[in-house]
Parts: structure tokens; C-alpha cells; sequence
């Protein structure tokens, strides 16, 4: 009998686990809030297998070498090293996915950190810009997936997101960009609508439209908008079912219970419009621009506020501020979060009295913020994403980093302000809940029948 290598007797291992990969025996994270079919996932394997033992069984001439199944083994092998090859890796794979059964969260975060795996299916091809909650068992989350249409919007109802179909009128190119619900039966969303030049290359400029969710179904209510060169609308903030604000690079809109209108003032001084909004009240709002400015409306009159630097950081930055996000909690009081240049770090302001100030910076770029107000029995509370592997918690004015539970970027993150649940929406089909003190990305989507038939 030919001597055996360590590498040898492994290289079957290896093969196998590809081969369970390969053929989703490796009961993907997309299978894991269905126990049941895991297990039944095992059983699959075992009997795959015994198809591959009666094939060596049936090839015991082929002494030099053969493939079995895709199994290449090495010159020399005799039948009882196959078999036993097979049956040391039957043996490990199966506890593998035993184990992954029963311990499914941990098993969840622990392959996305990897980027082994996707948390649903189809999620690697998904990106969630946006996500607003009503309650702790209803939501919204909306973005783009890859194919047609490529519209992506989802609700969240009793524990379950599910994947609804395009929007009648929305274009297949047309991307979601925000979403702002008022309650569970009225909300609206932003999304794309390229908006044809007429020239003879049948050439688009950049375009956005609101549509109206009245209880029963998503309509666009408005013409088309255009939007910046190069961009998509950005943000959206209903303060009521009377009273929204839209914005994206070179517009911004007012809704006032009857229509959506262009805020002239601001097109007027070429500030046009931005990359989030907040408020901290109906005649207070803020808006954080791409160049690294802030607008505020106090109910008459938009101003330009001032940033503040320390010296050292104005003169050693890569580059200048690019704000993507803004929340307040009162006139008074709030944060703003981006990124520094074309670097990966991130920086952290808060607007104290009359001026913003640099809070900190952080390792990686921050897209979004949310923050809950201090109560007289609960601190002030807030998030802050944008980076692959981390999220910031703010208690009280005091940021800390929390380790994120998948590797992809996060574009989005709401809070509820009557709990600690907090939600945070990406890139990689990312739908994470904050409860009971962990983030844990979200596992149990389903696809609508109609959102399903018309996708490709």
C-alpha cells in the first residue's frame, strides 16, 4: 500500500465541503430560521453520500486513479482508504451542520462576518438604503437589488420581512432611495426616475419621485424631479401627515398636506439641496450637504451654520468634510455624521448652543444617524453607521464602538422612541435589529408571489 500524506488523507475532506457548498447542503444562513429543513439538509447529505459509496463500491478495478462524483483521489488509494476518506468527512460535515442547526444566530453572524454566506436568499444581490419603523412589529425598508426591476421595497409585519413587487408606474431602472412613514397606514418613499434628454443617444438625466403609501398600496402622487448630475434623491423626513421634507443634490421639497413643492429659497442661492434632513421641530429644520455644510429653516429663513475644526485637524485632513447624515432631538441639540475626503475614516459633529463642533473622528466613513431624546427616566440615545464592521453608540453624549454582526457596509439606521429596538439597513441585503442590548441581522424574509414572478 502506498504511503499516505497528511495532504492526501485530507485532500477528500476539502473536496466535500466545496461539494456541500456547492449544492447548499452547507444549510446557507437563508435556511437557518427553518430547523426543520436544516436537519432534513443532513439527511440529503447522508444519502448523496451513499449514492457515492455504491459508485466506489462499483469501481474497485480503477486502481491508479478516478473521480467519483467529483471526487479526484489520489494514485494508489486502495477502496477501504476511499471509504474511509469519505466517512471521516461524512462524519465531520454532519456535525458541522448539526451543530449550525443548533446554535443557528451564532452560526448566522458568525459565517456573514466570514462572508461565507447570505443571511435570506438572493441578499448578496440586495442594497437597503433606508429603513423607518412605526412600531416595534411594523416597518418599512426600501433600496435596489440586482436585475429587473430593480426597485426594491419591503415590509416588516409580525417578525417577517417580505418582498413586495414594483410599484405601478416606477420605471424597471428606478432605484428606492428613502422611505418615511407616518403611521401604518400612511408613509411616503423617494426613488429614481431617470427623465429622457431627447437627444438622439436617447440619453437620462437624473430624476426622483414621492409616492403616497395609503394603507393599501404604493402610488406616485408627484411629476418627476430632477436631481443633481451624478446623484440619486437622497433623504426624506415626514413630520406629519401634513408636513415632509425632501432632498436630494440640487433639490429640495416641501410637502404641505396638498402637494410637494421646490423650496425656491434655496435654489435661489445655489444651495439647492443635500444628503440628509433632520428636525428638531416643525419650524426647525436641518440639512447636512455632500460639501461639507449645514442649512437651517427656522420657520422664515434658511441660514448657513457654521462648522467648527480644531486647528491640528483642519490642516492634516485628507481632504474636506462630505456630511451623509443628520439627526436632531431638539432645536438645541443633535449630531451629524460623514466621512473625511476620499479617506475611510469618519468623522462625528454635535451642534452645541449656536455652532457645530468635531466630536471625534472614527476608522471607518459614517452614512447615517438616528437618536432617541433623553427622558426623565432613560438618557439620550443614538447610532451611528456606515462602515463594514463597526456601528457607534452614543448614551448620554458618550460614543463608543460596538463590533458589527456582518462585514457589509450599512446605509441606513432608524430608532424607536418608545424602546431600545433600534434597526440598521445595507449593502449584502443588511436588515439588523438592536433587542434586548445585541444587534442580530434579521433572517426570516420571504418574496411576495408577485414580487417573485416579475423579478429576473
Amino acid at each position: 500500500m502506498a504511503a499516505t500524506s497528511f495532504h492526501d488523507l485530507f485532500a477528500p475532506l476539502t473536496l466535500q465541503l466545496l461539494f456541500v457548498r456547492q449544492s447548499s447542503v452547507y444549510c446557507s444562513v437563508a435556511l437557518f430560521h427553518q430547523q426543520a429543513f436544516c436537519y432534513d439538509t443532513v439527511v440529503s447529505f447522508w444519502s448523496r453520500l451513499g449514492q457515492t459509496l455504491g459508485v466506489i463500491r462499483n469501481s474497485v478495478k480503477d486502481t491508479w486513479h478516478m473521480q467519483l462524483q467529483g471526487f479526484p483521489f489520489p494514485a494508489g488509494w486502495s477502496v477501504l482508504q476511499r471509504r474511509a476518506a469519505l466517512a471521516i468527512t461524512a462524519t465531520l460535515v454532519t456535525a458541522v451542520l448539526v451543530l449550525a442547526c443548533m446554535l443557528q444566530s451564532t452560526t448566522v453572524a458568525w459565517l456573514s462576518r466570514l462572508g461565507i454566506t447570505q443571511p435570506y436568499p438572493w441578499a448578496n444581490t440586495m442594497s437597503l438604503q433606508s429603513v423607518s419603523m412605526v412600531s416595534a412589529d411594523n416597518g418599512w425598508a426600501v433600496g435596489h437589488i440586482s436585475g429587473k426591476p430593480t426597485t426594491l421595497l419591503m415590509r416588516y409585519s409580525r417578525g417577517q420581512w417580505t418582498i413586495l413587487p414594483k410599484p405601478v408606474g416606477l420605471d424597471n431602472q428606478s432605484e428606492f432611495t428613502a422611505v418615511s412613514m407616518v403611521s401604518a397606514h400612511d408613509g411616503w418613499a423617494w426613488a429614481s426616475m431617470p427623465i429622457p434628454i431627447g437627444d438622439r443617444y436617447h440619453s437620462f438625466r437624473p430624476g426622483g419621485v414621492l409616492l403616497h403609501y395609503d394603507g393599501n398600496s404604493w402610488k406616485i402622487t408627484t411629476p418627476v424631479f430632477p436631481i443633481g448630475i451624478g446623484s440619486d434623491p437622497s433623504a426624506l423626513l415626514m413630520l406629519s401627515p401634513t408636513d415632509g421634507w425632501a432632498t436630494g443634490e440640487g433639490t429640495t421639497l416641501h410637502y404641505d398636506g396638498t402637494a410637494w413643492r421646490e423650496v425656491t429659497a434655496l435654489s435661489d442661492k445655489q444651495w439647492g439641496g443635500g444628503s440628509a434632513i433632520a428636525a428638531g421641530g416643525p419650524d426647525d429644520i436641518w440639512i447636512a450637504r455632500f460639501g461639507g455644510d449645514i442649512i437651517h429653516y427656522d420657520g422664515t429663513s434658511w441660514s448657513e451654520q457654521q462648522i467648527t475644526l480644531p486647528l491640528p485637524f483642519a490642516q492634516q485632513a485628507p481632504g474636506p468634510i462630505v456630511l451623509t447624515g443628520i439627526a436632531m432631538t431638539s432645536p438645541e441639540a443633535g449630531y451629524a455624521v460623514g466621512s473625511i475626503g476620499n479617506s475611510s475614516s469618519g468623522v462625528i459633529l454635535r451642534y452645541v448652543g449656536s455652532r457645530w463642533l468635531l466630536v471625534r473622528t472614527v476608522d471607518e466613513n459614517l452614512s447615517s444617524i438616528s437618536l432617541r431624546p433623553a427622558t426623565r427616566s432613560t438618557p439620550e440615545e443614538g447610532w451611528a453607521v456606515g462602515g463594514s464592521n463597526s456601528l457607534y453608540h452614543d448614551v448620554d453624549g458618550v460614543w463608543s464602538k460596538v463590533t458589527s454582526p456582518i462585514s457589509c457596509p450599512l446605509y441606513g439606521v432608524t430608532t424607536l422612541p418608545a424602546s431600545s429596538d433600534t434597526w440598521a439597513v445595507g449593502l449584502c441585503g443588511a436588515l439588523l435589529r438592536y433587542h434586548d442590548g445585541r444587534w442580530q441581522q434579521e433572517t426570516n424574509v420571504v418574496w411576495s408571489q408577485d414580487a417573485k414572478a416579475e423579478w429576473r
